[in-house]
């Protein structure tokens, strides 16, 4: 026998084994056609693994040897006939009554493959719903992350924001006298305590607020509460260091499905904004009522806006001149070249001060006094000007009054002393320069001094006065006349072309103090001792040729009244 048909044979011993197991697990679960066919198939293979083994024990030539004579044919019959034959019969018998079931199998096995396809698309599908639930509860997942990260952000933004805040923020009940729910971090700085205080009620804030402010603060949050409005209300608050504060604090009330449960706002400190409000509202009732116009400017020189009293002054309204230039009360009396200057010192020292003529609305031209400040930033610019004056006119007027007072005689109004050597000094100079002669003429009046003692000094000073009429209208208006004191004149004339020119002045002058002067009824007769110097024979300066013509006074008195006398040097001996 060849090594095929052994293996052949030995496959079917092995299916034979198989079908003997299939056939122990499943023959309780069998009918009884399928248990014949079950039984006829595993004695079929069982007759197949008999001849296959008859075969091999009888084609040993050993197994042969110990058979006696007689059987050594029987191998033949017993693996044909028995073994293979009844081996297929067995075989054929069996699988005959195993077609139906195993047709049955067929379609069992189709219609499960079926309902595996059905089950799988079902999978499938189902797979692909999960998988896009699973993509939107990751999308939602994300949403959810991110709207956590933007809740944080937001949250420490908040934070960040109420704990940068000028003042205190708040959150508290309804009703007054109950501690806090929340409040910032500038509670310290605004009350002087800490939040950990106003939460836990060791301090109040409602009792902090002054006694006199209280009931109406908590009048106008009820107030507010009530009507569903924002409340804004001022206050003073006594911290607990023993500070008064001015407050300012702003709120609402809080609703929850249409109820209140809290309030809520913010608290300021405003006590430097109240005393910059007080200290403005000073400066504003003084600058108001000052005596002084008051004008600002902008850095650019025009107008921003002017007191009352700028009105008062110069007659221009504040809309006539807000938005002009301060060229609008030019005078014309300086030149370019001042308010140059003017500009220049501003700018240089930050002020300028001085007396300067402007013209009213009227067109009046006056003096005034005026101080121009340049207000700067912080960086050196200038932002404003202000500029304070003050209408002088009348302190013009008395300095005029009194300056005249200085240098002019009270009673005649002709220059004085002082006066007199001062225009002196000014005609020796002209003289000097032009090469003219001048002559001084001292005068002093005859039986005056009889009117003083019998008419009294009011009459006698009716006659000076007189006397001093006659004397300048007897000279030049170039021409000085002043009265150095009680019955004495002098008398400048200046730039003579001829000497002989004193002369015929002072004979006029004796002429005219001959006449007859009459006051208040009465016929006064006077004369006049006239003495004379001359520059520059008889000296070059003014106390030199005043003192030279006083002596020729003397001389002239002493030798007669009504006479004049030219000065020698023989009158000083």
């Amino acid at each position: 026998m060849d090594k095929l048909s052994l293996l052949a044979q030995l496959l079917a011993a092995g299916l034979t084994c198989v079908v003997l197991l299939l056939f122990v697990r499943h023959s309780r679960r069998l009918d009884i056609e399928r248990v014949h066919g079950w039984l006829a198939i595993s004695i079929g293979f069982s007759l197949l693994l008999f001849g296959m083994l008859l075969e091999i024990t009888f084609g040993n030539p050993e197994f042969q040897n110990l058979l006696p004579g007689g059987l050594r044919g029987i191998d033949e019959l017993l693996t044909r006939y028995i073994g293979q034959l009844g081996a297929v019969v067995c075989l054929a018998y069996g699988f005959a009554r195993w077609m139906p079931a195993i047709n049955e199998l067929r379609e069992t096995e189709l219609e499960l493959r079926l309902a595996h396809d059905v089950l799988e698309r079902r999978v499938i599908e189902r797979t692909r719903e999960l998988e896009d639930a699973n993509a939107h509860v990751r999308r939602e997942n994300v949403g959810h992350e991110r709207l956590s990260r933007k809740l944080g952000e937001s949250q420490r933004r908040m934070e960040t924001l109420l704990g940068n805040l000028p003042g205190m923020a708040y959150r508290g009940p309804c009703r007054p006298g109950h501690p806090l729910e929340f409040v910032s971090e500038g509670c310290i700085e605004l009350a002087g305590l800490t939040a950990d205080q106003l939460l836990q009620g060791t301090g109040i804030y409602g009792e902090m607020i002054d006694p006199l402010d209280r009931e109406r603060v908590d009048a106008a949050i009820t107030r507010a509460l009530e009507q569903g409005e924002r409340y804004q209300l001022e206050y003073r608050l006594h911290t607990p260091s023993g500070a008064l504060k001015h407050i300012w604090e702003q709120g609402a009330g809080v609703a929850d499905e249409g109820r209140l449960v809290a309030i809520e706002g913010l608290v300021l400190d405003i006590t430097e904004r109240k005393r910059s409000e007080e200290r403005l509202q000073l400066a504003s009732l003084i600058i108001d009522n000052a005596l002084e116009g008051i004008v600002v400017t902008g850095p650019d020189g025009i107008i921003e806006s002017v007191n009352p009293s700028f009105t008062t002054i110069t007659g221009f309204s504040a809309d006539e001149v807000v938005g002009r230039m301060p060229s609008v009360l030019k005078s014309g009396r300086h030149d370019p070249e001042f308010y140059e200057q003017m500009w220049q010192e501003l700018t240089d020292n930050g002020n300028w001060r001085g007396e300067i003529w402007n013209r009213r609305k009227n067109g009046e031209v006056f003096p005034e006094w005026l101080t121009i400040t340049a207000i700067r930033d912080d960086e050196g610019g200038i932002v404003r000007m202000i500029g304070i004056f003050s209408d002088i006119t009348q302190r013009k007027m008395t300095e005029e009054h009194l300056k005249h007072l200085a240098h002019h005689d009270v009673l005649t109004a002709l220059p004085n002393r002082s006066l007199y050597l001062d225009r002196l000094g000014q005609q020796i100079r002209l003289a000097k320069r032009d090469r003219k002669e001048l002559a001084v003429l001292f005068i002093d009046l005859d039986r005056f001094k009889p009117v003083n003692d019998r008419y009294g000094h009011n009459i006698g000073d009716l006659v000076l006065k007189e006397v001093a009429d006659r004397l300048a209208e007897s000279v030049r208006s170039a021409d000085t006349v002043a009265r150095i004191g009680g019955d004495e004149f002098t008398v400048i004339v200046g730039a003579m072309e001829d000497p002989k020119d004193a002369r015929v002045v002072a004979e006029k002058i004796n002429s005219e103090m001959c006449r007859p002067i009459e006051v208040q009824g009465v016929s006064h007769e006077l004369g006049a001792s006239i003495g004379v110097s001359m520059f520059p024979e008889d000296g070059d300066d003014a106390d030199t040729l005043t003192r030279r013509a006083d002596l020729a006074m003397y001389a002239a008195k002493t030798s007669g009244r009504n006479t004049i006398r030219f000065y020698d040097a023989e009158l000083e001996k």
